[in-house]
Formats: structure tokens, C-alpha cells, sequence
């Protein structure tokens, strides 16, 4: 049994995209202008007055020379972030973005470098455009965000992101090439922890994604990676989870899954405080169980079930286990959740539910004290 979600569900899942591209393109902005120099600096003046037809000449010269240098790639670079039209133009020149793609993949590392800033620019193109780069060059990104430049890793997956938040045809491309299996990878290694949030930003963009595009695989690979984290050090993987639940409706039809994901958040509520570098990461952990476990008991029969389970045969109630957090955070952030938590299961539908509060009234039995607002 299942119960409809809040029609602001689909709201929230647009917010955190716009939440998440916000902040990557902020951070892309201030990365970018650490490593300019030199030529980026002469050339910013030169690109300023730009124009169309401008476009139309580089991109037929790189086409016929079948190479571009730095000043070719930055100018075009800083075309495409001036006007979708710009992109358009070049897109319209045969066989102009194989020279781009070629230096991309080429051995010069400067070249490289410049032209992944180009590809980031024109990957903000259409569907059409995001699809050529995606066959063209999604592999040797995937590749690259392993790479031990930094700044090359993160245009890579700065591209990823924008070629990944539209969704359609280039998400399904990069999904065929495993691309959650290798963020993951990323996110579980011993990478620069820019570059790990940044594939958490990117892995946050494809579960928001309103249609079940995630295979089986995939969907495993995140579950896992979040459960079996061992004392993680911040919140990008349970708010990743959040996000992959959300995208999901907290609809959970695997069995297995849902079982660890219960567990999972269960464990935080029950043995705070949590080992993590400091209280708000503790106290994030915290809200973040909360809401998972809210959501997923209000919406499906066997999440709640799983966790009424939990005190079946146990001395210990639930009302008892709220007690004691509300005791050890003296927040009112966890207070407000816990709260709607309560109330979410007194109005709950299920028979598993609603047969344990006649043991363990929850209103009745916690206690919380006087809060200045809710």
C-alpha cells in the first residue's frame, strides 16, 4: 500500500536542480579565475565585442586548419558564454567541433585544459548540441575526472553537470557508460574533496530526474555506496540518498534496499551523537534520517512496517528513543522534524502503524520542551 505524495514534490526536486547549478556555476566562476592568466588575460580583451560572424570564422578556420590554438579556444570559449546564439552558429559548421573534441582528447595539456573550458561553455547549447559532445567526448570526460589536475577534473565534471541536467538522450548516453559506477568511485576514493562534491553535485543532478531512468545496477551502486559508508566526514552522501529518494517519490520497490536504508538512518537516531568532525555535521546526519524516515513511512506500507519492527519483542518504545535525542541535540531544528515525524505516523493509514501507537502513543509520550517558534 502507498499513499500519494505532496504535489510540492515535484517543486522541490526542480529547486534543488536550480540549488545545484547555481552553486556550481558560482564555483566555476571562482575556480576559473584562479587559473586564467597570461593568455586568458590578453585574450578576455579581444573577446569582449565578439560577434556572430566572428564565430562563423573560427570556426571555419579551426575546421580547415584542423586544429585550434589557445587564443582560438578561448575566444570561442568566452563566445559561447556570451549568447546561446553564438553556440548555435558554431554548431552549424560541420566537423568545427571534432577540431574541439581532438585538442580536448590531444596531448598538449594546455590545449586540453582550454578546450574543456570551451566544451563547458557549449555544452549550455540545446538537446542537439549536449548529444554531439556526450558521443564525441563522454567517455574521455568520465576519464578525466580521475585526472591529477584538478582544474581539468572539475571543468569535467562541470560539463557532466550541465550535460547531465537536462536529462534525455545525453543522460542516457552517459548512463550506458556507467557514469554513476564512476562517480561513486570518485566519491569512495581518495580524491580532492572539491572534486568529490562536485561529483556528488552531478550524481545529486541525475537522481533528481523525474523519470525512473536508473537501472537496477545503478540504483544499487547508490544505495550501497550512502549505507556502507564507513564514518563519513560529511553530509554529501546522506544528502545524496535524500535526493535519490526524493526523485523517486520515497518509493522503494526493492526490498533489500529499503530494509538497509531504514537501518541505515535508524542508526543515527539511536546513537547520537554520531562520529563526524563536528556537531552540525552530527546534527545534519540527524535531520536528514528524520526526514528520510518520515517520508519513506508516509508514503509506503513496508518502509513503515520495517521500522515498526524495530521495537517488536525489544523493551525499548519509540516515544522513548525521541525523548532521549530531543534530551542530547537541545535543538529545535531536530525538535520541528521529530515533530512532524510524530504527526506523520498518528495520521498514518497502515494497520502496522496504527496497531503500535496503541501501545506507545507518541503525542502522549514525548516530551518536548517550549520552543520560541515553529
Amino acid at each position: 500500500m502507498t499513499v500519494e505524495p505532496s504535489q510540492i514534490d515535484a517543486r522541490i526536486r526542480e529547486y534543488i536542480r536550480r540549488d545545484i547549478q547555481d552553486s556550481r556555476a558560482s564555483s566555476r566562476h571562482n575556480d576559473l579565475d584562479t587559473v586564467r592568466c597570461g593568455l586568458g588575460e590578453i585574450v578576455d580583451g579581444l573577446s569582449t565585442n565578439i560577434t556572430q560572424k566572428d564565430v562563423q570564422g573560427l570556426a571555419a578556420r579551426v575546421k580547415r586548419r584542423k586544429r585550434a590554438t589557445s587564443n582560438d579556444l578561448i575566444r570561442l570559449s568566452k563566445a559561447f558564454m556570451r549568447n546561446s546564439e553564438n553556440i548555435t552558429t558554431f554548431m552549424r559548421i560541420p566537423g568545427a567541433i571534432n577540431v574541439v573534441i581532438k585538442e580536448f582528447t590531444g596531448q598538449d595539456v594546455d590545449l586540453r585544459f582550454w578546450a574543456t573550458e570551451c566544451l563547458c561553455n557549449l555544452s549550455l547549447g540545446d538537446d542537439f548540441c549536449c548529444e554531439k559532445i556526450t558521443l564525441l567526448a563522454g567517455s574521455y570526460l568520465l576519464a578525466y575526472v580521475k585526472n591529477s589536475n584538478k582544474h581539468l577534473a572539475r571543468l569535467c565534471l562541470w560539463v557532466l553537470c550541465n550535460l547531465v541536467s537536462g536529462g534525455g538522450k545525453p543522460l542516457k548516453i552517459l548512463l550506458s557508460q556507467e557514469i554513476v559506477k564512476e562517480l561513486i568511485s570518485v566519491v569512495q576514493d581518495d580524491y580532492d574533496d572539491n572534486i568529490k562534491n562536485e561529483s556528488l553535485n552531478c550524481l545529486e543532478l541525475i537522481v533528481s530526474h523525474e523519470e525512473q531512468i536508473l537501472s537496477d545496477s545503478d540504483n544499487q551502486i547508490i544505495v550501497n555506496a550512502v549505507t556502507e559508508e564507513k564514518n563519513p566526514e560529511t553530509l554529501g552522501g546522506i544528502q545524496l540518498l535524500y535526493r535519490y529518494l526524493s526523485g523517486k517519490e520515497f518509493r522503494l520497490t526493492d526490498e533489500a534496499s529499503l530494509v538497509k536504508i531504514v537501518d541505515f538512518c535508524w542508526s543515527y537516531l539511536t546513537n547520537y551523537p554520531p562520529k563526524a568532525p563536528n556537531r552540525d555535521i552530527a546534527l545534519g546526519f540527524v535531520l536528514y534520517s528524520i526526514r528520510i524516515l518520515a517520508n519513506l513511512t508516509s508514503v509506503q506500507e513496508e518502509a513503515a512496517t520495517v521500522l515498526i519492527h524495530r521495537f517488536s519483542g525489544s523493551g525499548e518504545i519509540l516515544s522513548d528513543v525521541i525523548n532521549r535525542l530531543v534530551e542530547a541535540t537541545k535543538q529545535d531544528e531536530v525538535n520541528k522534524e521529530l515533530l512532524w515525524f510524530i504527526g506523520s505516523l498518528h495520521n498514518s493509514p497502515f494497520p502496522a502503524v496504527r496497531y503500535y501507537l496503541e501501545r506507545d502513543n507518541l503525542a502522549h509520550n514525548s516530551k518536548f520542551p517550549l520552543m520560541t517558534q515553529l
